[in-house]
């Protein structure tokens, strides 16, 4: 999954980095205590490096932060003086200036927390339970998923709290009666798994309490030690034996890798996977759902919204997916209710606002429309999407100048989207700002020269120029773009009428454009036409 979640690739970098540092780490002791009278500068070298990459680790993931006390892990392990004993002295003076490190940290930034939702106790409870589960995930790695439905423990006093924390006691007690008898690998091992998994699974609360991407590092001191073992108990002497099984047992998992991978091979199967295994994941069903809303399956990404929402009412993400889902298939007051709830659960759900912007505005409740859009953008939405939007209700509101302002952002923020200059065109038309609407029109056109609305927009103000061939060559070309859009027939008659005196075919367009759904041509052939064009 560390490769596959395309964003957790991080976890891979800081896992490269965090190995790296320790192996640096380990040589720089290692020419220390064999100190080369000629080369007094290679251990300071190493212990350099080692802080350095460990340093990249933590710009990679923060999790890798605990590099130095993974120096210290190693300094217990593996190293030892020319006597064989633990240098107890430079073990006592590195361990105490890690310590005065964390310790300056803490009281400078404090402990850190990404959510807030979960306290630091009921977080801490909750991940006696998940790191059972990672060790179920480490030994036997099956029905694997994305999304675990993992609900949050509330104290400690209940059977699987304190079934849990029993068995860590245990597993930190076997780690060491290992080390005590001097099995070192697989406790160091033990220990290992509990270090780097420290900084997601403790008091520090993160909005996902499980991902198997968090095993990512784990998984070394897990194979470091299955390794040990296998030489040890099949054939220490002779590598052929061990070599051999290590070498099955890394196909059989690389053949359970391929086989899990083929579920990350598109969305529905993903997701599909994550609601059969975790059927009460509110948000497994939630993404199912975007799934079908992007395949244009409307029902089934109903279905699961509404199954979402059962799972979890409180989660707003399901509201505001659902209420997207309604606007699109025309039920735009079942949209406001889900926008409105997504809102009420979530005060500072940007999206919702936006989205709810968009709904006022399809619905003509321009002022409550563009509202919505303030909010959307004090909450930090700053996208050439709201202000396009926000200049769309505004222009339909006649504030053409504030309209205008916010297009300009919109366009300094993408000046790639030809519609932003579209409606900007048609805002200055509307000021009668025809020469400067015709040149953003143009660029338009050059960007999508497939858009026959350009084509019409343009040729309205080059009617308004006088300029009535051109016109007309306008209405031509979006009329060639899209045969059955009737606005551009009924200008073309009405460019004809006006500038050419052309009654004839004028009228032949005004019925055209009636015949495809324009009702404003019924007045002009009424005044104009007559029975002539109709027959």
């Amino acid at each position: 999954q560390a490769v596959t979640y395309i964003i957790q690739r991080m976890a891979v970098m800081a896992g490269f980095f965090y190995l790296w540092a320790v192996l640096l780490y380990i040589r720089g002791r290692k020419a220390h205590l064999n100190l080369n009278p000629d080369k007094t500068w290679m251990p300071w070298a190493f212990y350099t490096g080692a802080f350095a990459v460990g340093a990249l680790g933590f710009l990679s993931k923060q999790n890798a932060v605990t590099f130095p006390i993974a120096f210290i892990l190693a300094e217990l392990f593996f190293i030892r003086n020319n006597e064989e004993k633990i240098d107890k002295k430079f073990l006592g003076i590195f361990a105490g200036a890690v310590t005065l490190f964390i310790v300056i940290g803490l009281i400078g930034y404090g402990l850190p927390r990404e959510f807030d939702k979960i306290s630091r106790s009921e977080y801490l409870f909750t991940q006696f339970r998940v790191l059972i589960k990672y060790w179920q995930l480490l030994f036997l790695p099956v029905n694997q998923h994305l999304d675990y439905y993992f609900t949050v423990s509330t104290g400690l006093l209940h059977t699987k709290e304190l079934l849990s924390l029993g068995g860590h006691l245990l597993i930190v007690a076997l780690a060491v009666w290992l080390f005590i008898k001097k099995w070192y690998v697989p406790s160091f091992a033990i220990f290992w798994f509990y270090l780097v998994l420290s900084l997601e699974s403790s008091i520090i609360p993160i909005r996902d309490v499980i991902y198997e991407h968090r095993l990512y590092l784990t998984v070394f001191g897990f194979g470091f030690a299955i390794s040990y073992l296998v030489f040890y108990f099949l054939n220490p002497k002779n590598a052929r034996i061990p070599v051999i099984a290590l070498s099955l047992l890394a196909v059989v998992y690389a053949g359970a890798s391929l086989n899990r991978n083929r579920v990350w091979q598109d969305p529905f199967s993903l997701w599909t996977d994550s609601v059969k295994k975790s059927p009460k994941r509110e948000r497994a069903w939630y993404w199912l759902a975007t799934y079908y809303s992007e395949a244009r399956d409307a029902e089934n990404a109903m279905k699961c919204y509404n199954t979402s929402v059962e799972c979890n009412p409180g989660f707003p993400l399901a509201y505001n997916g659902r209420g997207n889902l309604k606007k699109e298939t025309g039920d735009l007051q079942g949209a406001m209710v889900d926008y409105n709830m997504a809102i009420k659960l979530d005060p500072k759900y940007v999206t919702a606002f936006y989205n709810r912007g968009i709904a006022y505005a399809a619905m003509n409740k321009l002022t409550e429309a563009i509202k919505d859009y303030d909010q959307s953008i004090l909450l930090g939405n700053k996208s050439s999407a709201v202000y396009y939007n926000r200049g769309n209700a505004k222009r339909r509101n006649k504030e053409y100048q504030s309209a205008i302002n916010d297009y300009n952002e919109a366009i300094k923020k993408d000046q790639r989207n030809p519609l932003c200059y579209f409606n900007r065109g048609l805002t200055k038309a509307q000021m009668n700002n025809h020469q400067e609407a015709i040149k953003d029109i143009d660029i338009a056109i050059q960007m999508d020269p497939r858009n026959h609305l350009f084509y019409n927009g343009k040729g309205v103000s080059m009617i308004s120029l006088n300029r009535y061939p051109e016109a007309i060559e306008s209405f031509d070309k979006s009329i060639q773009l899209n045969p059955d859009f009737g606005q551009a027939y009924y200008n073309r008659g009405y460019a004809r009428q006006l500038g050419l005196n052309d009654n004839l075919n004028a009228c032949k367009d005004w019925d055209i454009a009636l015949a495809k759904g324009y009702k404003g041509a019924e007045m002009y052939i009424k005044q104009y036409c007559g029975q002539t064009a109709r027959r």
